[in-house]
């Protein structure tokens, strides 16, 4: 996890890596997009397997990343006077 202007980012999706099995992988991608994080792939993607690659064509989860209700970085930035 990173902080970006006060808000927690999460860093790279791990969805199509060894050890995730299906329902850990939606989990997973979901908190992403809640949080909304980047959607930044951290696995080869030519070894995708078919749900792992549905998992992350997923146009309401991405819509909900992506949305106009999604938290954005810039919501953080406050500018604070001394007057």
């Amino acid at each position: 996890m990173s902080k970006v202007l006060g808000r927690t980012r999460l860093i790279s999706l791990k969805v199509g890596n060894n050890g995730i099995d299906d329902n850990e992988a939606i989990s997973h991608f979901s908190m992403w997009a809640l949080m909304s994080s980047p959607l930044i792939i951290g696995t080869d993607v030519r070894t995708l397997t078919a749900p792992n690659l549905a998992i992350y064509l997923n146009p309401a989860v991405i819509a909900l990343n992506q949305g106009v209700f999604a938290p954005r970085s810039i919501d953080a930035v406050h500018t604070h006077s001394n007057t």
